[in-house]
């Protein structure tokens, strides 16, 4: 089995086990902003609502980036193909771009680490539940990690195509 494969696999996995959660996520935050407009239209206050919100929306985002990724929607700017009709030329800058995409990336995990270390060693909590704040941060470091996965599996893309265009 080679790694691509395995690659394959692993890819299939991530997308049975994020794209529920994305989807319970995005019901979550619509019920609760519209249970929280009601409240407040009504003249009752419910606390608390707002960091549960802000909790739920960053494993959105960040959860929604990594399908982006996986499925190759997210958002790139490859003008570059637009100027250019060598199309050995293209891969290699399309190659260039995935390697200094992935060089961020390792900084985005070492970042991410940071702050869930952070998190765990100051004990911050939400102000109202008392949700420990390293429940959210988790999200940036799952994502950072998982996206790493996307561009290392592009990035062996671009080079299997490299190697066949020779």
């Amino acid at each position: 089995m080679n790694v691509l494969s395995i690659i394959n696999l692993l890819d299939s996995i991530i997308g049975v086990v994020i794209k529920p959660i994305i989807v319970v996520a995005s019901l979550f935050i619509a019920i609760t902003l519209t249970i929280g407009i009601i409240c407040r239209s009504i003249n009752i206050p419910i606390f608390g609502l707002e960091e549960l919100i802000l909790m739920s929306v960053i494993w959105l985002y960040m959860l929604g980036a990594v399908l982006a990724s996986r499925e190759r929607t997210h958002l790139s700017a490859d003008f570059f193909q637009a100027f250019c009709k060598n199309k050995k030329v293209v891969k290699w800058v399309h190659l260039l771009a995935n390697v200094i995409s992935l060089v961020m990336a390792g900084l985005f995990i070492s970042w991410a680490y940071a702050l869930v270390s952070w998190g765990f060693q100051k004990g911050q909590v939400s102000p109202v539940f008392g949700i420990p704040m390293y429940l959210s941060q988790g999200g940036l470091f799952i994502a950072s990690i998982l996206l790493t996965f996307y561009l290392i599996r592009d990035l062996l893309n671009d080079v299997k195509d490299l190697m066949t265009m020779s």
